[in-house]
């Protein structure tokens, strides 16, 4: 290890280390639902709106087997206790949506944010009616690994 030699293997060791971990940029492919592979920017856009429709759109077959108690009556309240629980599960360090809220934000002022959401939740109970803005959403694929393996069947799930 002292030697020059030891030295130059243990440097280019951690180059090679280091090279494994960064992530890959400028890969755009992705295989079409007969094997051929797309590089063009709006045919890959185009085949993942394809695959992310066909995904979220299908539907399940229910045999109605499912059964429950009628439950009448007034609902129940949310209460502060849930929703702090709630805050506190919620995962740090996610993107915001739409709204740009994030959970920290929630967080800076605990008791003032278990008031209001809790006033708001019990208000969207007492109503009967979700927001429309809630109903929706955005789905970006993103990869979150260091090696993105693009040779996935798009076909298959």
């Amino acid at each position: 290890m002292e030697s020059t030699i030891g030295k130059k293997y243990v440097y280019s060791v951690a180059k090679q280390m280091a090279k494994s971990r960064q992530d890959l940029v400028g890969i755009n492919c992705v295989k079409d639902a007969n094997g051929k592979v797309l590089v063009e920017n709006d045919q890959v856009k185009e085949e993942w709106k394809k695959y992310m429709e066909k995904l979220l759109n299908e539907g399940n077959t229910w045999d109605n087997a499912t059964t429950c108690e009628k439950v009448e009556g007034p609902c129940e309240l949310i209460r502060s206790d849930e929703i702090s629980k709630a805050l506190r599960m919620m995962k740090k360090g996610k993107a915001a949506g739409p709204t740009g809220i994030v959970s920290e934000m929630f967080m800076v002022d605990e008791d003032c944010s278990v008031d209001w959401l809790t006033s708001l939740c019990n208000l969207i109970v007492a109503q009967g009616r979700i927001p429309d803005d809630w109903k929706s959403s955005i789905l970006l694929p993103v990869s979150k690994g260091k090696e993105i393996q693009w040779n996935v069947d798009l076909t298959e799930r």
